[in-house]
């Protein structure tokens, strides 16, 4: 499903910092290699970089899987890379969908990444038609997280009220924050 694991210049010396949405990486899912390493790792899957954020000073990807189309893992929210010029961009040797459904939150750090000779996991990344579709598909995303985190934000603050013209004490109630939605970084 990859092609050969070549860098651009923007990542060869430190793609933990250059890294962003729609590049697409070489990622090994945890298995039982991590922990027992007498076992032959898994084959490393281009992912595609959906989303990035800072959380206490440690640098996060959200991640989505790369499958051949046509696999019965073609559900949900995808972005579909067809076109021989656009999975040639993304480092692809096929035609290959990305499902939005079925997404992992990782550190930069994590062990998964298949690092290539030159130090990078990073195959290539989307362009044209695909990428406007990735950053469509991000802002719904994070739209449906700020609506439902005001919706329980909401709830919380309604219930509080009934319980003090009640006269009851609610305790233990806490308002979340959206926090599943990136800020961005600063330093950018």
């Amino acid at each position: 499903m990859t092609s050969k694991n070549i860098p651009s210049t923007k990542h060869a010396s430190n793609w933990q910092g250059s890294v962003s949405c729609g590049d697409i990486v070489a990622f090994e899912m945890p298995s039982e290699h991590f922990d027992n390493p007498l076992q032959p790792p898994k084959k490393a899957l281009p992912w595609l970089v959906v989303d990035e954020a800072i959380y206490i000073g440690t640098r996060y990807l959200t991640l989505a899987r790369g499958h051949d189309i046509g696999t019965t893992f073609n559900h949900g929210p995808q972005i579909r890379v067809e076109h021989s010029a656009a999975f040639g961009a993304a480092g692809l040797m096929q035609p290959t969908v990305y499902n939005l459904r079925g997404l992992v939150i990782v550190s930069v750090n994590h062990e998964g990444f298949a690092l290539n000779k030159d130090g990078t996991p990073v195959l290539g990344r989307l362009v044209g038609d695909e990428l406007v579709q990735l950053e469509r598909l991000r802002a719904l995303i994070h739209a449906t997280n700020v609506e439902r985190a005001e919706g329980r934000a909401d709830m919380l603050k309604q219930q509080a009220l009934l319980a003090k013209r009640s006269g009851r004490q609610m305790s233990g109630m806490i308002i979340p924050a959206p926090i599943a939605i990136p800020k961005p970084d600063p330093q950018k």
